[in-house]
């Protein structure tokens, strides 16, 4: 562990071939670690991207285009109407298995894990 933040890898939903596709279904971290995780829409489709990571987290805050969102706790879930890059900061704090998903279309691969050791 260290006091940087690290970087997730980025997490992409959709690609230009396939809208249900994601590049990387399970995610592990350290209990403890400061994190940057890039989640991505690329797919052309409406995006609601939810985990239950966000209530069990220290949330510090979520960019998009190099605007900055400060919170006094966790966000709901993430929505992509067009293509785009949100970039969430956290420091992880409770172990444990958490899922995410996008919803309506977890039935079609676009789900996963983050396990934080």
């Amino acid at each position: 562990m260290t006091r940087a933040s690290k970087d997730v890898p980025e997490l992409i939903l959709g690609s230009k071939d396939d809208q249900f596709t994601v590049n990387q279904k399970d995610f592990t971290l350290i209990a403890g670690q400061g994190y940057r995780w890039k989640i991505s829409a690329a797919g052309g489709l409406e995006y609601k991207f939810h985990t239950d990571l966000f209530r069990n987290v220290w949330m510090n805050q979520i960019v998009i285009n190099d605007l900055e969102v400060h919170m006094n706790g966790a966000p709901a879930w993430l929505e992509y109407d067009a293509d785009g890059t949100i970039q969430i900061q956290f420091t992880t704090v409770r172990p444990g298995v958490y899922t995410w998903s996008v919803p309506d279309l977890a039935g079609r691969g676009m789900q996963g894990t983050i396990t934080i050791r």
